[in-house]
């Protein structure tokens, strides 16, 4: 038995120790995983010693050939091509090499009591993870237990992908799921299903092999990953932290819900920044789906809203269980000193004046800018001046300004809101979000003020409507820009009569409008293709 974590010196076969405990003569296993052998007596097998000075020799010639391609640009491509696929087919015979070799160094430390300081240590001196050290172990324990498989990695059939799968699978087997596996057909059906399909494929057929023949063990396994999810949220000044896990259910449903958003990776954001923003467009999409008017919010006197309601309005609501609120139960307060409202509005309509953007410090005619305080929601979260103008066009948020002794002044919603009617209007003519390039569904967007509700004072029409998603709605703000909007060419020829059936189908196929958006100095900074 040899150390196979650590390097060998030339000329030894192991690491000896001195006065390491012995029984029968046998060796065992210390820690750190390095071999442990009595002193006396104890010598290493010709076959042993024979394979370690063969891999060592191997270790030599690779050293020397990692030299000799750094000319490979001076090859031709078929002699590089060629040098790939043997390069590739190594990984295969090194883990069939490695497979009996780690088997008998693992049981060897189990047999000691230090199998998971074994695989700790070789995860160490490795420089990989516990996770993948495991994973050789198990995939090891594979080929010894499936021969047909073992075979099939050593003749580069089965890629170590798939073995990787298979170790995973026999680790957790219980014994009917093994006695399976172990069969010579089922060996074979698993290095011919190896062959044409991937490891996310052969991984799905494998597991739907151990659902057939121990569907209660599934089972277990499912309710444990139910039982064990959890989703944490801190909240703290710098942003809030999501830690969580879920059962693979319910991670491939939220996987979808976020990729139907429509929100995707581009220049201006990373994969993961486009996932965050579409969770955000989810959480925005729940809060406002399905909302009901106020009872009595926007009815005329003497009449109650149910009275004023449709008949379709009645029947929803009288689906709705007893008790149930007619606003989201997650409605979010902004609460905005009334200085600051002015100072907001003030500032905004200053900064259209110049074309720069002014520092933090001044203001945009010069001067000091008036210090006030910030608005917050109601659980204390401060927010800046883009997070408090784009809450202010279409959101689950009400404003409450507030005056010096903190009373209400004004709660203000129903005026800067879009109908329903409204944003179906809305949906129906830009179909997605209006930034070019962004392919974010209608519904998980939101309609913005054209011309800024609060520091123009946008009408909440049509005209001064348009679609973004949450993320381009803050850039808007953000970058302070101003929309043009460009309607649609006719689809229907020059030609075409009017008055005839074809131009009456084809009027049918108008796209939706385009949108420019332009800097203050009236740069183009998003357009649509010429």
């Amino acid at each position: 038995m040899f150390d196979s974590m650590t390097s060998v010196p030339t000329g030894s076969a192991l690491t000896r120790r001195r006065g390491a405990p012995s029984s029968s003569g046998e060796s065992s296993v210390a820690s750190d995983g390095a071999a442990v052998v009595p002193d006396e007596g104890a010598t290493v097998s010709d076959e042993g010693a024979g394979v370690l000075a063969s891999l060592q020799d191997v270790a030599h010639a690779l050293r020397t050939l990692a030299v000799r391609a750094s000319g490979a640009q001076a090859w031709t491509g078929a002699t590089r091509a060629s040098a790939i696929r043997v390069l590739d087919g190594l990984a295969g015979l090194v883990t069939a090499v490695r497979g009996p070799v780690l088997v008998a160094q693992h049981a060897a430390a189990a047999a000691a009591g230090a199998e998971r300081s074994f695989v700790d240590t070789r995860a160490r001196l490795t420089g990989t993870t516990r996770f993948t050290a495991a994973r050789q172990v198990d995939s090891a324990r594979a080929m010894q237990a499936l021969p047909d498989v073992g075979q099939a990695v050593l003749d580069q059939a089965m890629p170590t992908g798939h073995l990787d799968v298979l170790g995973r699978t026999l680790a957790e087997a219980g014994p009917q799921v093994t006695a399976i596996l172990t069969r010579p057909e089922t060996q074979r059906r698993l290095v011919d299903l190896a062959r044409h399909s991937d490891p996310r494929e052969f991984s799905r057929s494998v597991a739907a092999l151990v659902a057939a023949h121990d569907p209660d063990a599934l089972a277990d396994t499912r309710e444990a990953a139910r039982r064990a999810r959890y989703l944490t949220m801190t909240h703290t000044p710098e942003g809030t932290f999501l830690k969580g896990r879920l059962d693979p259910l319910s991670g491939q449903a939220l996987a979808r819900a976020l990729d139907a958003t429509g929100h995707r990776a581009d220049p201006d954001r990373t994969a993961d920044q486009a996932r965050a923003d579409a969770l955000t467009a989810l959480a925005h999409h729940t809060l406002t789906a399905g909302h009901r008017p106020e009872p009595g919010c926007g009815t005329s006197s003497g009449a109650s809203a149910d009275e004023q309601a449709s008949p379709a309005d009645r029947a929803r609501n009288a689906a709705q269980p007893d008790g149930a609120v007619s606003a989201p139960a997650a409605q979010v307060n902004l609460l905005v000193p009334a200085e600051t409202w002015l100072e907001i509005r003030e500032h905004r309509r200053a900064r259209r004046a110049v074309t720069d953007a002014p520092t933090l410090d001044a203001s945009p005619t010069g001067g000091a800018r008036r210090l006030v305080l910030p608005a917050v929601s109601d659980d204390g979260i401060v927010l800046t001046r883009t997070e408090l103008a784009t809450a202010l066009c279409d959101c689950t948020m009400t404003r409450v300004v507030m005056d010096a002794q903190g009373l209400p002044l004004d709660v203000g919603r129903a005026r800067r809101m879009f109908t329903p009617a409204q944003r179906t209007a809305v949906i129906a003519r830009d179909r997605q979000c209006a930034w070019n390039g962004c392919s974010t569904t209608a519904r998980h967007s939101q309609v913005h003020h054209i011309r800024w509700w609060h520091r123009d004072a946008g009408r909440s029409d049509l005209a001064n409507a348009v679609l973004l998603c949450g993320f381009h709605h803050h850039e808007v703000h953000r970058l302070d820009l101003d929309i043009h909007r460009r309607h649609a060419p006719d689809p229907s020829p020059e030609h075409e009569d009017p008055g005839r059936a074809g131009s009456v189908a084809l009027a049918g196929l108008a796209g939706p409008p385009r949108y420019e958006f332009r800097d203050q100095r009236g740069l183009v900074v998003n357009g649509p293709d010429p």
